[in-house]
């Protein structure tokens, strides 16, 4: 990654991230549905949360 980034002129370094799901690009309408899928079921546990 570094290599990359000296190449480009810019420094790259990795992010490690909590959630898995940040690392989904929406570019295909299968990507598209898995993340509704995720978006609904944390919207869901949210509400279930509030009604506790």
């Amino acid at each position: 990654m570094a290599q990359a980034g000296e190449r480009m002129g810019l420094r790259a370094e990795p992010i490690v991230l909590p959630m898995a799901e940040a690392a989904i690009d929406v570019d295909k309408p299968e990507d598209l549905a898995l993340v509704t899928k995720i978006l609904e079921r944390r919207a869901g546990q949210a509400s279930e949360n509030r009604a506790i």
